[in-house]
């Protein structure tokens, strides 16, 4: 069984510089905003604890079963009783589509409170759970995927 190591990040550093009249009793007129930036490691050691994992390039549309996955070689992949903790999904700008993740139809899995997630071309969107969703099982496994036809995409996600 692979040991899960991860790192998820988003950031966004702004350097906003004024002149010397803007800010008249500033020895360096500027101000950093990164107040929203995010950096955790996740493992089976960390809280929350990540160990399991699903990485693909899908092509066109599809139906994710989050009891019903493939792992990096090949073997069958159970996510049951986990909660995913972190997805990032990227679409690249040379689709003509987006790429729109929702609650699957049948037995939904929410990641966004029931809203669908848009990635347009070019875009790659990075979320983070912590344990806030709910556990992976019958009830709740599906994510639906919809995509341009033939074109691809990439996905990753980790679970705990």
């Amino acid at each position: 069984m692979s040991t899960i190591s991860a790192r998820v990040g988003a950031s966004l550093t702004i350097n906003e510089s004024f002149s010397s009249a803007e800010m008249p009793l500033a020895s360096s007129p500027s101000v950093r905003h990164a107040a929203a930036n995010l950096s955790k490691s996740l493992g089976a050691s960390t809280t929350p604890s990540a160990t399991k994992c699903y990485n693909a390039a899908p092509t066109g549309s599809a139906s994710l079963d989050l009891t019903s996955l493939t792992d990096t070689l090949g073997a069958s992949l159970d996510l049951t009783g986990l909660k995913v903790l972190a997805l990032i999904v990227a679409n690249p700008s040379g689709n003509a589509a987006d790429v729109v993740i929702a609650d699957g139809s049948s037995n939904p899995y929410s990641l966004n409170g029931g809203d669908d997630l848009t990635i347009p071309p070019g875009a790659t969107a990075c979320l983070y759970f912590a344990e806030q969703l709910d556990d992976v099982g019958a009830a709740a496994k599906a994510i639906d995927i919809t995509a341009g036809v033939g074109e691809s995409y990439s996905l990753s996600l980790v679970a705990g």
